[in-house]
Parts: C-alpha cells; structure tokens; sequence
C-alpha cells in the first residue's frame, strides 16, 4: 500500500492547485437557470396537454362523422341505382315511342298529328282517357291568324281546379329557359279531351303571359292559379315554334 502513496505523492500538490483554480459556482445564477429550466418544462408539459385535448377531439369528431359518411356513401349508391333505373326507362319509353311513330308513320299519319297526341321524344304516350265533361265545358272558335277564342263552363272549371290531381294528369308542364331564366311554361303530353287539348294547345307551346302578367317565375305561375278561381276572362299569351300568338277566353256560367 505503501508504494502507490508514494508514487502518488509528487502528484498531489499540482492536484490541489488545479482544483484551485476552478471558478467558484454562483449560487443565484444556477437557482435563474433551474428556474428557467422548470418553467421551460411547465410550458412544453402544458403545450402536451392542449395536442393531447386537441387529439381527443378530433377523435371524437372523426367518430362522430363516420355513421354520417357512411350513410352518405349509401345514398351515392342509392342514386346511382336510381338513375340507372331511370336511364333503362327512359331508353325503353324511347324505344316504344320510335316503334310507334314508324307504325303510324306507316298508316299515312303526318308529323304534326303525331305531335298533337303527345308522341314526341320527350313526352309520355297519352292513355285514351277522358275529362269527363271537356266536351261541354269548354267551346272553341276556329283559330282567326295568330289569335283564337274559347268560352269555358265556370262549374267545369272550378270543379278542375278543385281536382288538382286530375289537372296535373292533363298535361306535363316544364319551365321553358333563355338565357338561364325563365321565360314561361311549355306544355307537352297533352291528353285527348283535356282542358289544354280542348283550348287549342299543341305540344311545345309555351304560356308566356296571362293577363298582361309574365310567367317568368314558379311564384308568378302559382299566384296565377290561384287567381283563376276569380276570372272571368283570360287573355293568354304564348309561343308556338317561336311565333307569338293569342288565346281569348271566357268564363260563362
């Protein structure tokens, strides 16, 4: 043991003066820094604890929203299925029409009939039902130019505006555009014996003004309707291929 104290012994001075030389630790710089360091640590363990809410949140509302993105992804299909059930229709309905019109096309019927009875791309084949009591209620003059008259039995029409449904059946009605506004109301698939039919109207005309009153939106139209129940003449404007003309009507009882 003797011998490494020994060897050891020279050392020891030149130790001690290098622990000497090292500059004593300050007190209140090292309590500044650990207080630093300990806010430091309070701040990021805060800044944890807002990213771990903020995670919980969006877990929450990603769980949330799945029952409604499923639902939707449903519905997407649904109405894929729909349209192309829609589309089989509307390709078999133009299929039926084109044999139809070839055949009568075949009996010597001209277009402008065929158009009359409602056979045209767009609208659906007319059953042969009637309105019952058209035939008395409404009387029309022979068209005089680009302007005609009729007279319609009161009692007939309050009881067809009374029936919306059997209205609705009597013809299809679609708004008519320029421009993307609405301009009036086109009418096609009119029924044999219906209240348009027995008026005059033919496939693709358009109601552009009753009144002095235009039907440039679904509002103007319905008020109009309503305001039928009271009239006791109408002075109809259309557009038939483009040409302007006019339907007087009046309302007898």
């Amino acid at each position: 043991m003797l011998l490494p104290l020994v060897l050891l012994s020279p050392m020891l001075p030149l130790g001690l003066a290098l622990v000497a030389c090292q500059p004593a630790a300050d007190p209140e710089a090292s309590e500044a820094l650990m207080a630093k360091l300990d806010s430091n640590e309070q701040r990021l363990s805060a800044i944890e604890a807002k990213l771990d809410a903020v995670g919980t949140k969006l877990d929450q509302t990603v769980q949330s929203l799945a029952p409604l993105v499923e639902e939707a992804e449903r519905e997407r299909a649904r109405e894929a299925e729909r349209e192309a059930r829609r589309a089989e229709r509307v390709a078999e309905r133009d299929a039926r029409l084109a044999e139809t019109r070839a055949r009568l096309q075949a009996l010597g019927v001209d277009g402008e009939d065929l158009d009359d009875a409602g056979l045209d791309a767009d609208a659906p084949v007319p059953s042969d039902r009637t309105i019952e009591g058209a035939a008395e209620g409404i009387q029309c003059e022979a068209p005089s130019g680009d302007r005609w008259e009729c007279t319609i039995d009161r009692a007939f029409l309050e009881h067809l505006l009374a029936t919306p449904a059997l209205l609705s059946k009597q013809a299809r009605i679609v708004p008519g555009q320029r421009d993307g506004r609405i301009v009036g109301y086109k009418l096609y698939g009119i029924r044999p014996d219906s209240l348009p039919k027995r008026l005059g109207f033919k496939n693709g005309d358009m109601l552009v003004a009753i009144n002095g009153i235009e039907l440039d939106s679904m509002e103007k139209a319905m008020n109009m309707y309503i305001k039928l129940r009271r009239a006791t003449s109408l002075e109809i404007e259309l557009e038939r291929k483009g040409v302007p003309m006019t339907l007087d009507v009046d309302v007898v009882k």
